[in-house]
C-alpha cells in the first residue's frame, strides 16, 4: 500500500492511499508518506472528522474522538491521523496528539499527527 500526497492543479492538496504506485509520467506530482507511518502492526487511523460550521465550538469533535481514543489507549494502540488546518493542530494537541512529520508544497502543508502508547 502506498500513502501520497497529490498537489492539485488548484493548489490543494489530496492524500492518497492507494495500492500501486502512480503512473510514471504523474510520479513527479506525488510524494511519498512518510516511512514511520506504518511502523505498527496494529494502529488506528483516524481517517475523517467532520462538524459542520454552525455547530462548531460545541465540543461535538471531542464527542465523537473520546471513546476512539480512550479504547485504544487500553489497548495500547497508536492512533494517527492528518490535517490541513493549521486551526485543528491545536484541538488535535488538546487531546494529546503530537505532529511526528510535515509535508508541505509550495504554500500548503499536511500535517501528520499521532499519539503512540
Amino acid at each position: 500500500m502506498l500513502l501520497t500526497l497529490k498537489k492539485n492543479a488548484d493548489g490543494s492538496l489530496t492524500f492518497y492511499n492507494q495500492k500501486d504506485a502512480p503512473p510514471a509520467h504523474k510520479k513527479s506530482d506525488w510524494l511519498a508518506a512518510p516511512k514511520n507511518f506504518r511502523k505498527y502492526p496494529r494502529y488506528c487511523h483516524l481517517y475523517v472528522i467532520g462538524v459542520l460550521p454552525e455547530a462548531q465550538g460545541k465540543g461535538l469533535a471531542s464527542t465523537l474522538m473520546n471513546p476512539v481514543l480512550q479504547a485504544m489507549k487500553e489497548k495500547s494502540i497508536p492512533v494517527f491521523l492528518e490535517t490541513a488546518n493549521l486551526r485543528n493542530v491545536g484541538i488535535y494537541k488538546k487531546k494529546g496528539f503530537e505532529i511526528f512529520e510535515t509535508l508541505t508544497i509550495g504554500d500548503h502543508s499536511v500535517f501528520l499527527m499521532s499519539i503512540e502508547s
